[in-house]
């Protein structure tokens, strides 16, 4: 991810594997890997002010509807991203917002964690596309939907992604 100009370190000799990854770091990530396009909408987010170096990508992402919010018309920019949410983040990029999997595939997905139960609705076919995909597979038979995802993490997921599109680009030729 480095290599390829999609994360950084977080120095010139550090890469902090083990740190957090914001929400706002992940929306400008997103933002920057399809090519900073222009932004129409001004933030719904009373959290997210106009000047804010993330501002550009929270409302990208909130007009692609990649996200959505907190609730009480917040975003939360600088907390960590749990799993479930960077899920959901991925399935956007991929697939829009339309409904791809019918419940008892999702049922089936969810089922192969120990704690699919525990997936929050909004983040249910999220996940299962994730983990269909190959793109989120889990830690040791459990999703752990609402842990932080650290950098080192964060940087397999987009590998992953990274293969999956590679993978779809190559099914289409």
């Amino acid at each position: 991810v480095a290599e390829n100009g999609i994360m950084s370190g977080v120095s010139a000799r550090e890469f902090a594997p083990n740190a957090g990854f914001s929400r706002a770091m992940l929306a400008q990530t997103l933002y920057a890997m399809s090519g900073k396009p222009a932004v129409k909408a001004e933030s719904t987010f009373a959290d997210v002010a106009a000047n804010a170096w993330y501002a550009d990508a929270v409302n990208w992402a909130a007009e692609k509807g990649y996200v959505s919010g907190v609730g009480d018309g917040k975003f939360e920019p600088n907390r960590n991203i749990t799993r479930q949410e960077m899920a959901v983040m991925f399935y956007g990029m991929l697939f829009g917002t339309d409904s791809i999997l019918a419940e008892d595939d999702i049922k089936l997905a969810l089922g192969a964690f120990k704690d699919g139960d525990t997936v929050a609705s909004w983040a249910r076919e999220a996940v299962a596309v994730c983990y269909i995909s190959g793109i989120m597979v889990g830690d040791n038979g459990s999703f752990k939907p609402t842990d932080l995802l650290s950098r080192a993490q964060l940087a397999q997921v987009f590998r992953s992604f990274y293969e999956t599109q590679l993978t779809f680009a190559l099914d289409e030729l």
